[in-house]
């Protein structure tokens, strides 16, 4: 995927869940503290994986990629919010709107993608994308998102 050169990535150093594994975080604005320098202590890891001392840029995003594996019972795409679209030739869910409690304090918007990552035997895998947008954030860097998001290219190995 295309990240705009100036957005900054901080990759996951913190503790995975069982099905839920973090990759990056990539915002706008340079991230504080130890989670954002490497620590990898269970602290980095706050409600919905972002660290407890992070909140999103006013006038930007920050954004956190993960790899989702759930059980074959559960389907990757059908209880979750958003329409149905295509991205990277793959079923998808695309979810804009308000920002949920999902996202750090300051976020204003939210934008949710949901990417179904492997073929029928493994219908419970995906890539998801949380970008949690600031009040002032700008038309580019809302842009910027749906850029990047439609630049994702996964590549399976089964």
């Amino acid at each position: 995927m295309r990240v705009p050169r100036h957005w900054i990535i901080t990759h996951f150093t913190g503790v995975p869940g069982t099905v839920y594994f973090p990759l990056d975080f990539i915002s706008s604005a340079r991230l504080p503290g130890a989670c954002a320098r490497g620590a990898s202590p269970s602290s980095c890891a706050g409600p919905n994986w972002f660290a407890p001392t992070w909140v999103t840029p006013a006038h930007g995003v920050l954004i956190l990629w993960a790899h989702a594996e759930f059980p074959p019972s559960d389907p990757a795409l059908v209880n979750l919010p958003g329409r149905r679209v295509t991205i990277d030739d793959r079923p998808a869910k695309l979810y804009s709107g308000r920002a949920t409690d999902a996202c750090p304090a300051h976020t204003d918007t939210e934008v949710d993608a949901f990417i179904r990552a492997s073929g029928p035997n493994y219908p419970g895998e995906r890539i998801d994308m949380r970008a949690c947008l600031g009040a002032n954030v700008t038309q580019a860097d809302r842009s910027r998102v749906t850029a990047m998001l439609y630049s994702l290219r996964i590549r399976t190995h089964l």
